[in-house]
């Protein structure tokens, strides 16, 4: 199978091993200079620096083929971020992103992103090897299904797309000019998407409305007087 493997720290690096080991091909991206040094060569993968939130950077590592996209940073909203992308532009039939908030676990599912929250799997895991003894024979596949009721490829649930008509086109505010405030909403307008952002840090709010062909306010995100100012 061809697998991204977005991010390449303290998870990352062991799950491209084993995806080796199990002859996948890999390729890895991340945006730190530290993933490009001379023992990349010995892993037997491709890399790319950059941000994976960039369709580019996603279309240079070959997401338009690939089989499978994990995310597997530690920013729990470029993973969700990423997942979508791939699943929703790129098609990708395979997207798991990893959560460390469990609360969060139901939203995403119900978006369609498998989910792996490693908090609360763990946690499940220490209290079976804790109530079973040292001796027993607990797996962290075991304690997903504790934690979550179901093995972790269960089928994911469904939720309807909202599908505009003529007379009603997607119009999104995106809340947050940042970094993954500022790839999504590129990739909103480079789908004709109309879109307006909000952000309440008055550096970021200069330095985006000069990279984005869309409207920016500059407020809080939480007020409903803004809200209804950007419409």
């Amino acid at each position: 199978m061809k697998i991204i493997c977005i991010g390449y720290g303290r998870l990352g690096k062991p799950v491209v091993k084993l995806l080796r080991e199990k002859q996948h091909e890999v390729i890895v991206i991340d945006k730190e200079p530290a993933v490009l040094e001379p023992r990349q060569e010995a892993r037997q993968v491709k890399v790319i620096q950059g941000n994976a939130i960039d369709e580019e950077v996603l279309r240079q590592a070959g997401a338009e083929g690939a089989d499978a996209c994990f995310s597997l940073t530690r920013d729990e909203n470029t993973n969700l971020m990423v997942a979508q992308v791939a699943r929703d532009v790129f098609k990708i039939p395979r997207t798991i992103a990893v959560v460390y908030d469990p609360a969060r676990e139901d939203i995403y599912r119900a978006a369609g992103i498998e989910t792996l929250p490693l908090t609360l799997a763990g946690a499940e895991y220490l209290l079976a090897r804790l109530e079973e003894g040292p001796a027993a024979d607990v797996t962290l596949e075991s304690a997903w299904t504790r934690a979550h009721g179901h093995k972790a490829e269960a089928e994911l649930p469904t939720a309807p797309p909202r599908t505009p008509g003529p007379d009603q086109p997607f119009y999104v505010i995106v809340v947050g000019g940042g970094r993954v405030g500022y790839f999504l909403t590129r990739a909103l307008r480079e789908n004709n998407i109309e879109t307006c952002i909000i952000e309440n840090k008055k550096a970021i709010f200069d330095l985006v409305t000069t990279q984005v062909d869309c409207p920016v306010l500059l407020g809080d995100g939480s007020s409903t007087a803004l809200l209804e100012k950007a419409g």
